[in-house]
């Protein structure tokens, strides 16, 4: 199982996180696809919360107002070099209620990463990146 790492996560503000993470595919994914997928398997049917955008390639762009908010009409053109069997994502999850702790949060979005390959999946493999490592 893995195990979201806080060392290679960056924590713009106390109670909010960004982490990125590497999915290796099984077969050829185009981005959309692969969005789509996270989408409706790790956030709607999961109930994953927090958000995620196929990060971006340069540091500055890798914010909460990015993830959050960005979209298909971000000024932000350039993202994290992938092939159609990898795509680099980064994903945002802020604590929303003080008795769950952003620890806490982190947790649960790892055992909720694992539901979600423990499902029928494309993921071969999910590998968390080191945001000060990476760019």
């Amino acid at each position: 199982m893995m195990i979201i790492d806080a060392a290679k996560a960056i924590f713009p503000a106390k109670h909010e996180a960004i982490f990125v993470l590497k999915f290796t595919l099984e077969s050829p994914m185009s981005i959309k696809e692969f969005c789509e997928f996270l989408q409706d398997r790790l956030y709607d049917d999961i109930g994953t919360s927090g958000y995620f955008r196929i990060a971006p390639k340069a540091k500055e762009n890798l914010t909460m107002d990015f993830i959050e908010f960005a979209g298909k009409d971000a000024k932000v053109k350039e993202y994290y070099e992938s092939g159609n069997n990898e795509h680099v994502v980064a994903f945002a999850i802020r604590e929303t209620d003080e008795e769950v702790s952003l620890t806490k949060e982190l947790g649960i979005f790892s055992d909720e990463l694992e539901l979600l390959r423990k499902d029928v999946s494309p993921i071969n493999d999910v590998q968390q990146m080191g945001v000060n490592s990476m760019y």
